[in-house]
């Protein structure tokens, strides 16, 4: 949930190195301790496939301008991917993976509020040409950060039986889909 808010922000045009580094270290932590503390290795079904995709995903930096921030961007996707895959398949149930399934859809609809609120307050400062670019983010980045979320949210809206909890999931997914299309990812 913490990456979900820093990634952004550590691509942000006035990124300070301390922000960057951070989120380094969240993703090295998160993937860290899937793989060390939980022991995790039984990949599932299409696991092997997204991980395989991750991996050449990261590779394929090998042929950009400038390999190692390339190489250092792409490596944060496939550790925040492999912490994702350690975190699923580390749980004992269902209920304990919809919980925490529930924090990062929370988070990302926090994160989806402020952007948006950030907009509407002062919509020519937080937009590149015709596309959501809040306080200097990459637009794409803002929006491949709130494709998982929305994801997140929409599945949470279907799977949960409290209207309430469905009303604010498929408010959030609208909200997030919404900031999707206006980054223009």
């Amino acid at each position: 949930a913490v990456f979900i808010v820093v990634a952004p922000l550590s691509i942000a045009g006035t990124a300070t190195q301390e922000i960057k580094i951070v989120r380094l270290a969240i993703t090295a932590t998160m993937a860290g301790m899937g793989l060390f503390i939980y022991r995790s290795d039984s990949f599932r079904g299409m696991t092997k496939g997204f991980t395989a995709f991750a991996i050449l995903f990261t590779i394929s930096g090998l042929w950009s301008d400038d390999i190692r921030w390339a190489l250092f961007n792409k490596g944060m996707f496939l550790l925040a991917v492999l912490g994702g895959i350690y975190m699923a398949t580390t749980t004992r149930n269902k209920d304990e993976l919809s919980k925490g399934i529930r924090v990062l859809a929370f988070t990302g609809t926090l994160a989806g509020f402020l952007l948006f609120l950030a907009y509407l307050i002062n919509p020519d400062a937080n937009t590149s040409g015709d596309r959501l670019a809040v306080a200097g983010m990459n637009a794409n980045t803002i929006g491949s950060s709130a494709a998982p979320m929305f994801i997140l949210s929409f599945f949470l809206g279907l799977s949960h039986q409290g209207f309430k909890t469905r009303l604010f999931c498929f408010g959030s997914a609208t909200l997030l889909a919404i900031i999707i299309l206006g980054t223009g990812s």
